[in-house]
Formats: structure tokens, sequence, C-alpha cells
């Protein structure tokens, strides 16, 4: 569960605040504890948070493809924390909630760029 609590600090500070560094290391320790796990939904968390680890070791991480996939992996949270046995599923909901609120306005940012770029 410490694993799961640096990841939700690190989403919980917001994206401005974390170097990417930290971002990966948050999600590499929640890809590797969820290897272990064997609840519904942590395969595709995993695969998941493993797209958001290339994306923060690019050498300009694009905000918008991490909040697009932070958008993703909030839900999916959720829906496992549903069904997750042997662990804290009040924990596991409100990291669902953090990382859906680091993932909004990824619809609008997208906009904005493609805007930018007309």
């Amino acid at each position: 569960m410490a694993r799961f609590a640096a990841t939700m600090k690190a989403v919980e500070q917001g994206l401005d605040n974390v170097s990417p560094g930290n971002g990966a290391k948050a999600a590499n320790d929640w890809i590797e504890q969820l290897g272990e796990a064997e609840f519904r939904g942590a395969k595709g968390i995993a695969r998941d948070l493993d797209r958001l680890v290339k994306e923060l070791e690019r050498d300009e991480p694009r905000e918008v493809n991490v909040r697009r996939i932070l958008a993703k992996l909030g839900p999916a949270t959720e829906k496992a924390a549903e069904g997750a046995e042997g662990v804290n599923q009040d924990k596991l909901r409100e990291l669902a909630k953090a990382l859906t609120e680091a993932g909004q306005g990824h619809d609008a940012e997208a906009e904005d760029d493609a805007d930018a770029d007309a």
C-alpha cells in the first residue's frame, strides 16, 4: 500500500510539481505491485502505467498524453477497487479520484494544441 500512497502523493502534487523521473518511479512501483495483484483489471492498469512511464521517460514528455493516460487510469482504478481483495479499497478509490482529476482537461488541451498547430 505504500506504493499506492507514493503514486497518490505524486498525482496530488499536480503534474507541474512532479518531475517526470519521480512520476515514472511512482508508476514503476505501482506496476511492480500490480504484478503481484490478482484482481480484475490489474493487467490493463499495468499496461496503461507502462505507457505512462514511457511517456514520462521521453526527453520532453507531452503533458496532453500524460493527462490522457491518467484520465484512463482513474476510471480503471475505480472499477478495479470494486473487486480488489487484499488491498484497502478506500485508498484505491482515493487514488482513482486523484488520477481522474489529474487527467481532467486533456481533451480541451488536445484541441488547443491542434488549434495552435493549424
